[in-house]
């Protein structure tokens, strides 16, 4: 016989749950014939669906070599830690998850994962005793794919875990905000509705849309789609994506996860024509192979970097308001600075030069940046005051392209002709496309040499006019 008294960590659980979790390797079919027949919670027989409750004894009438074999533990394998804090307190820890590193393990790694890891660290920490846990094991409350970077929220208690999941769950306690960049250039923000089917065979979702499909759903309907899977298990989706800076054929966007599916943003963005860089399952191959090649990118281009508490349940309703951060993984930071530094947001300029405004407005997010610029009419640069661009940057970004190549490059030349310095930088570049063509080329030198003649002058970083 095993008599069990319920902890605070314990509580506020169905009892099948709780068995199942101390009988870790006992079948479910063995649970419920417990609970029929050879268990008693305070001296009575309770059904499956019953609230433990805290001092609550449980009686299992099992030899106790059986309950030895049903909750033995696996042996565990110590994790190098990999993640970075973002915030740590008694009830919860947020951590910024790499690159490459699963939250749960799999069939392909089952013991270097951000689960371990994290429960390394609280039990270093004294933080989490699993000699006094006989059911609860830290663990995280939002997912993220393997090759996706950011933000993971872990709760260090049973009360809290709790009130995260249900914050979760309830859409409007949590936003999620994640960076992301997607080919072809985004003007405005997109607010998208649709349904999401996942393939569990390919482990690949599909993206649904119309009123049929809600229609289906919502009466339980089994038609089923030209792939033989039924529309009825499309899960309904909702995703906001705001455009932060655009260039070179990219955009820099802010995506709002609203609703939380399997692979929600790299499949929704794709269905609206705007895949992202370096996805393997719904981006472009040829592209990606070329970002491969040019920067080094073996995965998407997604990371989860803001967090924001807009309402808090109870115990956790200190964090009303609050919001975390973390800053793109230096690869992908590299990556945003090779295609956006010079990068033009929405809206028209009036002095025509982008002046930066990362200087003066340090401390804002790059949506914060991208709303007052659009307010002011102005235009943003998506540059980073903090990581200053090198003299041979400037010189490969003013290089690569004719004055007529792009939007950005008139926008561009328009401050060289208010400058003067950078029209030997230009007068460079329409020399080197010379070899390319010889009318583009003999275009911009006679357009540059006119604007050397006005004589030296101020960058276009400096123009106040």
């Amino acid at each position: 016989m095993i008599r069990l008294v319920i902890t605070e960590n314990e509580q506020q659980q169905r009892l099948d749950r709780f068995l199942k979790k101390y009988f870790r390797n006992a079948p479910l079919s063995r649970i419920y014939k417990m609970i029929r027949k050879d268990v008693k919670v305070n001296g009575r027989r309770e059904k499956e669906d019953y609230q433990l409750q805290t001092e609550d004894e449980v009686v299992v009438h099992v030899s106790e070599e059986e309950a030895g074999l049903l909750s033995k533990k696996p042996e565990t394998v110590k994790a190098k830690r990999q993640f970075r804090i973002v915030y740590e307190d008694e009830n919860l820890l947020l951590v910024e998850k790499p690159y490459g590193l699963l939250i749960h393990g799999d069939r392909t790694e089952k013991k270097n994962t951000l689960a371990n890891q994290v429960i390394d660290y609280l039990i270093e920490a004294g933080s989490y005793v699993p000699q006094r846990e006989r059911t609860f094991v830290p663990s995280p409350v939002n997912r993220l794919d393997r090759n996706t970077t950011g933000i993971v929220i872990f709760g260090k208690n049973n009360l809290a875990l709790q009130c995260l999941n249900q914050m979760l769950r309830q859409r409007n306690c949590i936003e999620k905000y994640y960076l992301t960049v997607v080919k072809g250039t985004l003007r405005e923000e997109l607010h998208l509705r649709d349904y999401l089917q996942k393939d569990g065979a390919s482990n690949q979702v599909s993206i649904l849309g119309g009123s049929a499909i809600a229609r289906e759903i919502h009466t339980g309907g089994r038609q089923g789609n030209e792939t033989g899977t039924n529309q009825a298990d499309a899960k309904e989706i909702e995703t906001r994506a705001k455009p932060l800076a655009w260039g070179k054929g990219f955009t820099l966007v802010e995506v709002h996860l609203i609703t939380g599916r399997t692979h929600q943003i790299r499949a929704h963005l794709s269905s609206a024509g705007y895949p992202v860089i370096g996805d393997e399952k719904y981006g472009e191959p040829a592209l990606n192979r070329k970002l491969q090649r040019e920067f080094g990118l073996f995965g998407q281009f997604l990371h989860a970097y803001r967090l924001r508490f807009a309402q808090a349940l109870p115990p956790l309703e200190y964090l009303e308001g609050r919001e975390f951060s973390a800053p793109l993984p230096p690869l992908l930071q590299a990556i945003r600075q090779q295609l956006f530094e010079q990068a033009a947001l929405c809206g028209k300029s009036e002095d025509g030069c982008g002046r930066t405004r990362s200087a003066q407005h340090g401390s804002e997010s790059f949506a914060a940046q991208a709303d007052r610029c659009r307010a002011s009419g102005e235009r943003w640069r998506a540059d980073d005051s903090s990581q200053p661009q090198t003299n041979r940057e400037s010189r490969r970004e003013g290089g690569g392209s004719s004055p007529k190549e792009d939007s950005h490059s008139r926008w561009h030349n328009s401050c060289n002709r208010r400058g003067g310095n950078d029209s030997r930088r230009n007068a460079g570049r329409s020399q080197r496309s010379e070899s390319h063509g010889r009318r583009n080329s003999a275009g911009a030198e006679n357009h540059y040499s006119k604007i050397s003649k006005k004589g030296k002058g101020k960058t276009g970083e400096e123009h106040n006019e």
